[in-house]
């Protein structure tokens, strides 16, 4: 569950009326209420859509008559500062030229040199070491992209390098294409729904100008998608490890660019409406000979909107192969998903601030940025700092926010409406001798007791008229296998369900384990008054195979990002330059 935010705080405008109080107590708790008419929300509209064609019109011919330039903050074309680590910074500005040097007590420790281009601009950094030997190098194209249906779009793309003494240890290909959606420009029916709604709720301050009130409170959607493959290499220059990484996320913002509260939201901030985040990440390791060790995928997809606290859903999918010179010994596979509910939220993702390395006050800019504006507003850490895409999503990682296996296997099994399927199978020269699959997995027992007609809430322990919040289930099959036949199966399956009797109710386990091959195979039921984890001693076993290598593969990632950051004294850059881009599609 991502942090709730009042759906219906948009936009506010008009002349408030004070509501007749009964007692001057009450003067303090109760705001000011607005009656919007029809007419009045057809004619704001009409004035929004004029107020966004007159400013879009200012910015083309903005454009037509200046390009694209650097600027420095100060307005000068050079200066020299000194950074908070100490080092000296030199800026040079020359037309389209940039150069930007940083100094160590005299040695040079970071270039940066950037070209405008006709759709975007280019970016070389380089850092040295202590001797002077070249440590890292990142090249950065940033480009505006032609957009469609009110959309802008950007592309970043980057080639990174990073030396130890000389030798290269490794190499980063990725991209980030940005596509941005602002209400200032395109306005909708839902905008003006959140209009009517909140101008009903009064606010602090009333803001009666529509150009004020249409860059004031914003809607904004984003498609952040974001590619990376990653090569480690080892002391022999032998490929030690590939990381590939697929990011997507979709999201909607409301922001709140004035510098006045509205409603309950605070002045120059942002807040995620809902998101839709998919996460895609290969890893393969290599022994020093290059025989591939490890092959394994882990994928996460998570849908959430912050004004429904039980809609949030989550699914992930592990694949993992193992090796041993270069033939096949193990391979693993399995599934989870996970449901929210009023009580128990899904964890957290990175947002869209995170999926671009942006600050608050970054994004909120003066007005709603287009995709390239957003892209270049932090440029100097995107062609200086190679991890800068990843950052949220490790934060993440890092806090177990991926890591519901392993939660659930520490832990024990949620009190959520959840599934896990893992299999393990076993091979010997290229064949498969042995599998073991494994399941559990919890659903909803809300029902009617039917002696008392009592409505059973969600979430409760079993006592007198009350149920489990979950019922579970779990199974267990081995199969074994000879010269590609199957030798022998065993299998254990428990179900959990509610007895209604004439007393208390009873929660009760069904169990059926079956043993042999078909035609030979000899079945054994049995139900006993307990719950599953009284029972079943590998409850959580599906959910410990899946953590086992899910936390290998994320570790892993988080390893090999972090290698990328050289030299972490030089980074976070200060945005001293700032790169006005004005060629725009039409």
């Amino acid at each position: 569950m991502i942090n709730p935010v009042d759906g219906s705080i948009f936009f506010t405008a008009a002349i408030p009326q004070q509501i007749a109080r009964k007692d001057s107590s009450s003067l303090s708790q109760q705001g000011d209420t607005v009656t919007l008419s029809n007419d009045v929300t057809v004619k704001m509209r009409a004035q929004l859509d004029n107020a966004a064609m007159i400013r879009e019109s200012n910015k083309k011919a903005d454009a037509e008559n200046s390009g694209s330039k650097w600027e420095l903050s100060s307005g000068l074309k050079e200066g020299t500062f000194i950074l908070k680590n100490g080092n000296e910074q030199t800026i040079s500005i020359d037309g389209d030229s940039l150069e930007i040097l940083e100094y160590n007590h005299g040695h040079l420790v970071k270039s940066i040199t950037g070209s405008i281009a006709e759709n975007g601009a280019s970016f070389d950094t380089e850092y040295y070491d202590a001797s002077g030997d070249l440590s890292q190098v990142i090249h950065t194209d940033i480009q505006e992209l032609e957009g469609t249906q009110g959309w802008t779009q950007s592309s970043m793309e980057r080639s990174v390098q990073w030396y130890d003494d000389g030798m290269l240890k490794g190499e980063m290909q990725d991209s980030m294409v940005l596509s941005t959606w602002n209400s200032s420009i395109h306005s909708d029916d839902e905008a003006m729904t959140r209009i009517k709604s909140l101008l009903q709720k009064g606010t602090d301050k009333v803001v009666p100008d529509v150009e004020a009130l249409s860059t004031a409170l914003t809607h904004q959607k984003h498609i952040a998608s974001y590619h990376a493959e990653i090569r480690e290499f080892g002391s022999n220059s032998q490929l030690a490890r590939e990381v590939t990484l697929d990011h997507e996320g979709r999201y909607k913002q409301l922001s709140n660019r004035s510098y006045n509260d509205v409603g309950n939201m605070e002045a120059r901030s942002t807040r995620e409406l809902e998101h839709n985040t998919n996460v895609s990440v290969t890893v393969k390791d290599y022994d020093s000979d290059g025989n591939l060790i490890r092959d394994a995928q882990f994928r996460d997809k998570q849908q959430d909107k912050a004004d429904d606290k039980s809609d949030g859903k989550q699914e992930q999918a592990v694949s993992v192969a193992w090796y041993a010179k270069g033939e096949l010994i193990k391979q693993s596979y399995g599934t989870m998903s996970l449901s929210e509910t009023e009580t128990a939220q899904l964890g957290g993702r990175p947002n869209i601030l995170d999926s671009l390395g942006v600050s608050t006050e970054q994004y909120l800019g003066k007005e709603p940025q287009s995709a390239v504006d957003l892209m270049n507003t932090n440029f100097l850490r995107s062609s200086s700092e190679p991890e800068l895409f990843v950052e949220g999503l490790n934060r993440h990682i890092g806090a177990n926010d991926y890591s519901v296996a392993a939660d659930i296997s520490s832990s024990g099994s949620p009190n959520q409406p959840y599934s896990i399927s893992w299999t393990d199978e076993i091979y010997r020269d290229g064949e498969m001798v042995m599998r073991q699959k494994d399941t559990q997995e919890a659903h909803e027992s809300s029902f009617f007791q039917r002696e008392r007609a009592l409505y059973f809430e969600k979430g409760h322990a079993l006592t007198e008229n009350e149920s489990p919040g979950v019922l579970r289930k779990t199974s267990h099959v081995r199969e074994d296998f000879k010269d590609g036949n199957l030798t022998g199966r065993q299998s254990m399956s428990m179900r959990e369900s509610i007895d209604v009797g004439h007393g208390s109710d009873t929660l009760e386990t069904h169990s059926v384990m079956v043993q042999g091959l078909e035609g030979q195979q000899v079945t054994t039921s049995i139900t006993i008054d307990a719950g599953i984890l009284e029972l079943d001693t590998d409850a959580d076993a599906a959910a410990s195979g899946m953590a086992s290598e899910t936390e290998l593969t994320l570790d892993a990632f988080r390893e090999t990002t972090g290698s990328m950051n050289q030299e972490k004294n030089t980074k976070q850059a200060v945005n001293r330059v700032h790169f006005d881009y004005r060629k725009k599609w039409d």
